[in-house]
């Protein structure tokens, strides 16, 4: 195949596609941007030079490529990857992290990417996390049962070894460089220690977006479950989700924004972003779409208010004592950031199945704002908003709609 084998990190029988790597990573660096690309997975390329020698050793026992039985099969997706993304599926075959001889090759491998190519990190692929049943004896996996036979074993530490070695070579070429785990299977605490960041969320195969998702995100993924799987709290590490295979972006972001969890962008859409989010007098109701679009404005927003020097008070860590919402707005919640000089900005989501006004209540004595001339900018919508005396701003929001509220003194 005339294209990079997937997913041995380093590119080879390509050397157009080496030379615009190299040119890209150099290209975002010069403007400041830094980048790091999907290069492990928990599969291993038959065409790596490594595997000739050293194939039969790193395999998962018993031996199955990927897209072999029982693989989905859908008209979405009826066979094997095409080749445009590397080798078709079925010249991969699952691999073991017991093995020495596949931790050997992958991080040789990554180590020189990184080292040449200028990147930033790595992205990993379940790499990190998820654990085959494996009885491949030539590693160290399997046991031999009272009925004579061999049976499987889970490779907890081989995992932890693996994440070891990974870490050590991506931080040895910068300690600044990221290793991000995305994992939604099989979650490993002894592998995530020696990670930067985690995303999850592709578990939802049966609600996928390609069969357009679920109409309500919340009956899926409802607070309790998402406070339990997807803040990164138990990890000690930032986190964000997938949407791909839940429905709508701006759905689930009601949800994890609340917990100030970012969802990644998945695909781009085409209204223009707003370029102005805190114009006096500004009425227009800008609409954002696509996935890209509302992240990117998200992010403009947090960092025009100064989010990292804000305090955070999550809708469960004793927000009422700054903002309560009135009892009759059921199911609405709200996530504050408490800035020194710039007011406040409170995420505000329903999160109910059905529209409804959402009537909050800022205690301006608590927030030190009693006194003060009040700008209340609807940053998602770029309008203004009303606050009375006592501190009540009531808006409109759809089921499972949310904006951020500045409430920005005006100095």
């Amino acid at each position: 195949l005339n294209v990079p084998i997937w997913p041995y990190p380093m590119p080879l029988g390509n050397e157009w596609y080496a030379q615009q790597l190299k040119r890209n990573v150099q290209a975002l660096h010069d403007r400041g941007l830094n980048i790091y690309n999907y290069l492990v997975h928990q599969r291993f390329s038959l065409a790596a030079p490594e595997f000739e020698l050293n194939g039969m050793e790193m395999a998962v026992g018993p031996f199955r490529t990927y897209g072999g039985p029982g693989a989905r099969r859908d008209a979405k997706r009826p066979g094997a990857n095409p080749p445009i993304y590397g080798p078709a599926s079925n010249t991969l075959v699952n691999v073991c992290p017991a093995s020495h001889a596949l931790r050997d090759a992958n991080v040789h491998s990554l180590y020189k990417r990184l080292e040449y190519f200028g990147e930033d990190g790595v992205y990993l692929d379940g790499t990190g996390s998820y654990h085959w049943p494996c009885k491949n004896t030539r590693h160290g996996c399997g046991y031999k049962g009272p009925d004579g036979k061999i049976h499987p074993s889970r490779p907890i530490f081989g995992i932890r070894k693996y994440m070891q070695r990974i870490y050590v070579a991506v931080k040895s070429v910068s300690p600044d460089h990221i290793v991000d785990i995305h994992d939604s299977f099989g979650n490993n605490s002894s592998g995530f220690i020696y990670a930067d960041a985690l995303s999850t969320g592709e578990r939802w195969n049966h609600l996928s977006a390609t069969l357009g998702g679920v109409p309500y995100v919340a009956s899926a993924l409802p607070l309790d479950v998402a406070r339990h799987e997807f803040t990164g709290r138990q990890h000690n590490m930032p986190m964000y989700v997938h949407s791909h295979r839940l429905g709508d972006y701006a759905k689930i972001s009601a949800t994890t924004l609340l917990l100030d969890v970012p969802v990644l962008a998945s695909v781009d859409g085409t209204e223009p972003l707003l370029e102005n989010i805190d114009e006096a007098g500004e009425t227009n109701h800008h609409q954002f779409s696509g996935d890209t679009q509302i992240f990117s404005l998200v992010c403009r927003i947090r960092d025009r208010f100064g989010v990292d020097g804000a305090k955070r008070v999550l809708y469960y860590e004793g927000v009422e004592k700054y903002a309560t919402i009135d009892p009759g707005s059921e199911q609405c919640y709200t996530t504050l950031y408490l800035h020194p000089e710039n007011g406040v900005l409170a995420f505000v989501t329903n999160h109910a199945i059905d529209g409804q006004a959402v009537d909050i209540k800022f205690d301006l004595d608590a927030l030190a704002l009693t006194g003060k001339k009040i700008q209340v900018l609807d940053t998602m919508y770029n309008r203004n908003l009303p606050i009375d005396p006592s501190g009540r701003i009531t808006l409109d929001l759809e089921s499972e709609q949310w904006t951020y509220l500045w409430l920005k003194p005006n100095r």
